[in-house]
């Protein structure tokens, strides 16, 4: 019988609002507000999304033979399909740089190996860089080197969040030389890489007693340290607020409780569903609401006027796209309709 996490499609779930309220723009005019809930509570939503994903792929790995091939040509042909999509948003973003449109091939080419022609499409290549990277590299390193690499990496990483703290140092020129090619460390090698390694460990040891005893314990624990690291970020903030150190402690936590939750719920697989198509679609309802209302006079619109209206159009349309899908005139037809 196929398990149920029921917990871990909730949580999916509200990690696609959350990743909304992300890119909604200021939500609160007091700075600690805005800072606890977008660079606080929000950053949990990708490595949770991360480790997940790490979890599962290993988990599917070791019961079906060469599964990488297969995964990385789904997840490829799920990127390739939104790319498609999102190419008008990314032509329109490329003409607000100084690149003349010769090079726009070229431009868009960077775009899909790694930073996506819209803004939330960056996880699909850095997702399946670090799935090869960990499923190559497990094959010649032990888990504790991966982890001492995988922490090494993203510590490099960081200096996007502490950058603040390095500027006018050679390791903060160092970095700033990189971002001025490369623009952002947010990706599979510095981000990705370590939660979805963490996803593997955690599959392959989860009934270890680290993993097992006191986790609420670690739970409190770990939020205290999250917010101790939060007020030294917000005191000098760098350049963005993607890498802290303590989510590497706090998400595998939370990741534990929610599948050793003993929660179930039969209908969970629709939250399921729609976190996915939530990631998805919003970028294209946001930019849409906000580009019509700013076209009508509004100077700025953003905040939870913009993320309630985009939370409730994608809402409504995934609704009513599967109502049409499921509808017993295509059912009849045999009418093959992609999913979102």
């Amino acid at each position: 019988m196929k398990e149920k996490y029921s917990g871990l499609d909730i949580s999916q779930f509200i990690s696609s609002i959350l990743i909304i309220f992300i890119h909604s723009g200021r939500m609160f005019e007091n700075d600690l507000a805005q800072f606890i809930l977008k660079s606080e509570l929000c950053r949990i939503a990708v490595p949770l999304f991360l480790i997940t994903n790490g979890y599962f792929y290993r988990k599917m790995s070791l019961s079906t033979p060469n599964y990488l091939p297969t995964y990385v040509k789904r997840q490829l042909k799920t990127y390739l399909l939104w790319s498609i999509v999102y190419l008008p948003y990314g032509l329109q973003m490329l003409s607000t740089f100084n690149i003349e449109a010769k090079y726009y091939p070229l431009a868009l080419i960077f775009a899909l190996l790694y930073l996506g022609v819209c803004y939330h499409l960056w996880y699909f290549p850095a997702l399946i860089f670090a799935i090869w990277l960990v499923e190559k590299l497990k094959k010649y390193l032990s888990n504790k080197l991966l982890l001492v690499l995988a922490f090494i990496l993203y510590s490099f990483g960081a200096l996007e969040t502490y950058s603040s703290y390095t500027r006018g140092t050679a390791l903060g020129q160092m970095f700033d030389q990189y971002k001025s090619i490369l623009f952002t460390s947010k990706n599979g090698l510095f981000f990705a890489f370590i939660f979805i390694l963490l996803g593997f460990i955690i599959h392959d040891f989860q009934q270890a007693k680290i993993f097992k005893q006191n986790i609420l314990v670690k739970l409190i624990i770990s939020i205290f340290i999250y917010c101790l690291e939060g007020k030294v970020i917000f005191n000098n903030q760098g350049y963005d607020k993607n890498f802290i150190f303590s989510l590497i402690i706090l998400v595998p936590i939370i990741f534990l409780l929610i599948i050793q939750s003993k929660f179930k719920w039969n209908k969970s697989w629709i939250l399921r569903s729609y976190s996915k198509k939530l990631f998805l679609l919003h970028p294209m309802f946001l930019e849409i609401i906000k580009m019509s209302v700013e076209n009508n006079g509004v100077e700025k619109f953003q905040g939870f006027p913009l993320f309630l209206s985009t939370l409730s159009s994608c809402l409504a349309c995934i609704f009513i796209v599967d109502k049409i899908i499921s509808n017993s005139i295509f059912n009849q037809r045999r009418i093959k309709i992609p999913n979102l």
